[in-house]
């Protein structure tokens, strides 16, 4: 046996060695074709494009030479009659310069200058209009002496010719060399683009003709905005053109972004280089076909050498590997859900316990043995479990992975020893060999639900305390403002009329004493003024004797008083029609919602409305000042913010503080009348009667 695990190890490294050996050797030899047919391409692309350009560069001779040979002619012509003192302006010779042109297609017009630029023959009909060239750039090369030969100019775009115009000029000069003028041809180059048709570059293939200082002269097939432009910057007319009359490149960035390969030729006799390109995707379309080919021979025979050795290996591993993963695979499932903190119970079609692991056993007080292949509803309260059954049925039919329980039914389990206790749950399933299998993970809540219900309570506590406080407050506030007003304001009175009976004693011929008992009366009147609006600070009279409508004008008309700042007021009556404690509770909630637009809005209008809509009372307060700021009022620990809030929250209502996108502040109580509509009537009776 131990021999026999040798022999098959010792097989298994020989089939991996000698596999991987194999897919290298086809994969180096793929690469290689791959590379040496690529080389082949372009070389044989560069040989078919430098013949090409020699074609193009003797075809564009031609067209140029063609030229060459009227404006030679011409300049002939000129410099005999000069010599002669002949006249340039003869009919006879200007019908000669207009055959001239007729001979030639791509010749449009032809003109001779005198040395200061003006014309004096040319092609056109006649009489020659007065015409000055002294300012084009031939004419001044040529008066410059910056070029000899045939010149080509700059390209001139006309509106009613399409595509450019060249003029092609020679120097006019006497037997001893000075200048007499020039001789101007005006040629579309684009013409000369009837051969360059014929030839084969494939999509993104140019024909360039430049002038030999770098300048295009035209481009086929044509891209806007290329003829006029100077590639003198370019390498191609440096270091290349420099050494040798042409040649082939391969470059990116000529024109476009495209890799291409250019061929160039300059024309030995003329100011002019040919060149003809071709972009590598197109040089190379046969070349990727033929290498998606290789490439593909050589993945499959590689994929086949792999998938043998596959095989190979899988057949002798395969039952070792199966049988080990499965073992680790089911322990390390055991593991985690008995590990799981939440009780994981997994049911069949028929909802009998398949799985049950350790937190289960621990929240259900029952162990694993006794709960597997039994139901499930023997762990439900029996009040929930047709509710129960029917949610696992509509779930399994619905085809979803996972959903919570618990949305539309309360969710409570049954522990083995009869106690019922809330429960959290979530429902998965799956499909296991033909069948579908549920899984419900649950979490015992008692603990949570307790802390729930004390914190509600504590909340209901809290809000009835504070109801409390408020009506202790409230009546206290009373009882101090009614002995004020019943008992110090009496004093305060008395005193006056003791001051006013001291004040008439006094001796006449006293004035300081008079002047002193005229003082104390006044302070006398301050202080009672004083004690009655504390008095009415801490309640006012008018809320109790004439209620809250009463109150509330009187409220905006003291504010105002004091703010400057202007109030107006809408209360409907049906609103008012509540008591205690609703009256007081929306005068405080005024008396704060207006004692913070005096200290922080900086407002100059206030508008305060009090309606019953919709069986809710909604009182808003709108200012146009600078607006709430939240986070300020939180940082600063806001207690008339907070204590609005806490009155509508203890009238079963609620409020909210909003910043305004106009600008200013709204304050919003709506508080609901329902619960306060037959006790308020009640004591409007009271009131009334």
């Amino acid at each position: 046996m131990a021999t026999q695990n040798i022999l098959s190890t010792l097989s298994r490294r020989t089939v991996l060695a000698t596999g991987i050996a194999l897919i290298l050797v086809v994969a180096v030899a793929t690469a290689l074709t791959v590379g040496l047919l690529r080389a082949q391409a372009l070389n044989r692309a560069e040989w078919h494009l430098e013949n090409l350009a020699v074609a193009v560069a003797e075809q564009t001779h031609q067209s140029i030479q063609a030229v060459d040979l009227i404006i030679s002619a011409t300049v002939e012509d000129v410099r005999g009659r000069l010599e002669k003192g002949r006249r340039l302006a003869e009919p006879g010779y200007h019908e000669r310069l207009r055959d001239r042109v007729r001979a030639v297609p791509h010749v449009q017009g032809l003109v001779v200058i005198d040395r200061d630029g003006d014309l004096r023959a040319h092609s056109g009909e006649l009489p020659a209009p007065a015409v000055n060239y002294a300012d084009r750039d031939y004419f001044q090369a040529h008066r410059e002496g910056r070029v000899t030969g045939l010149h080509v100019g700059e390209p001139l775009f006309g509106r009613t010719v399409p595509g450019a115009t060249y003029t092609f000029s020679r120097r006019v000069e006497d037997a001893r060399g000075n200048f007499h003028g020039a001789v101007a041809a005006s040629v579309q180059i684009e013409r000369f683009q009837d051969f360059y048709r014929g030839l084969r570059l494939g999509e993104g293939g140019r024909v360039f003709v430049f002038r030999s200082d770098g300048l295009l002269l035209t481009i086929y097939p044509l891209v806007e905005g290329a003829v006029g432009r100077s590639f003198a910057a370019d390498p191609l007319f440096g270091e290349p053109l420099a050494k040798s009359e042409g040649g082939v490149r391969r470059r990116t960035g000529f024109v476009d972004a495209k890799p291409r390969i250019i061929a160039y030729k300059r024309l030995p006799h003329d100011p002019v280089v040919v060149a003809v390109s071709a972009t590598e995707d197109y040089v190379l379309a046969d070349w990727r076909r033929q290498a998606f080919q290789l490439s593909a021979g050589g993945v499959a025979m590689a994929g086949l050498i792999a998938l043998a050795m596959a095989i190979l290996l899988w057949q002798l591993r395969e039952r070792a590997v199966l049988r080990s993963e499965l073992a680790q695979a089911g322990e390390q499932l055991h593991r985690i859900v008995d590990s799981a903190m939440d009780a994981i119970i997994t049911v069949d079609e028929q909802q009998r316990i398949v799985l049950f692991n350790a937190a289960a056993e621990t929240i259900f007080r029952c162990p694993a043995a006794q709960a597997i292949g039994g139901p499930l509803e023997r762990f439900i309260p029996e009040r929930f479990r047709a509710a129960h059954r029917g949610h696992v049925e509509r779930f399994s039919a619905t085809g979803e992975t996972t959903r919570a329980m618990g949305a539309r039914l309360a969710l409570a389990g049954l522990r083995a020893d009869g106690e019922e206790f809330p429960v959290d749950a979530s429902i998965s399933q799956i499909t296991h060999e033909g069948g579908k299998l549920c899984t419900v993970i649950l979490r015992d809540i008692t603990e949570r639900k307790k802390a729930e219900d004390a914190l509600a309570r504590s909340y209901r506590e809290l809000r009835e305390l504070s109801a409390a406080m408020n009506e202790v407050r409230e009546a206290e506030r009373t009882r101090i403002a009614r002995e004020l007003h019943d008992e110090l304001a009496q004093w305060l009175t008395a005193l006056k009329m003791d001051v006013s009976w001291l004040a008439s004693r006094l001796p006449r011929g006293e004035p300081a004493l008079a002047d002193r008992a005229e003082k104390m009366k006044g302070i006398v009147d301050t202080t009672v003024a004083a004690v009655r609006r504390i008095a009415a600070d801490l309640r006012p009279a008018v809320l109790d004797d004439l209620g809250l409508v009463a109150a509330t004008e009187h409220l905006v008309h003291d504010f105002s008083q004091r703010s400057g700042v202007i109030v107006s007021h809408d209360v409907d009556a049906a609103a008012t029609a509540f008591g205690e404690p609703l009256a007081t509770s929306f005068y405080r909630i005024m008396q704060e919602a207006l004692t913070n637009v005096a200290r922080h809005a900086g407002a100059t209008e206030v508008s305060l409305t009090l309606r019953l809509e919709d069986d809710h009372l909604v009182l808003r307060v709108r200012d146009n000042g600078r607006g709430f700021d939240a986070e300020a009022a939180a940082r600063k620990r806001s207690y008339g913010v907070l204590g609005i809030r806490e009155r509508a929250q203890t009238l079963g209502g609620h409020a909210r503080i909003d910043r305004l996108e106009a600008g200013g502040t709204l304050v919003e109580v709506v508080i609901p009348a329902a619960r306060y509509r037959a006790q308020g009537a009640g004591r409007d009776q009271g009131v009334a009667g």
